[in-house]
């Protein structure tokens, strides 16, 4: 059995809004978030939102 860990975000900026998602199995996911994270600084949310 391989355990797969999955996340989304997604925020509005003006009339478009921006979606990540993204899956990846549990020996792979620390390099992953680390990718997901970036994408979603990206967004430029205040970082209360981001916690």
């Amino acid at each position: 059995v391989v355990s797969r860990h999955y996340v989304a975000a997604f925020t509005f900026k003006g009339p478009y809004m921006y979606l990540v998602k993204a899956s990846a199995p549990t020996e792979e996911w620390a390099g992953a978030a680390q990718l997901l994270l970036a994408s979603v600084r990206s967004f430029g949310l205040p970082a209360a939102a981001r916690a």
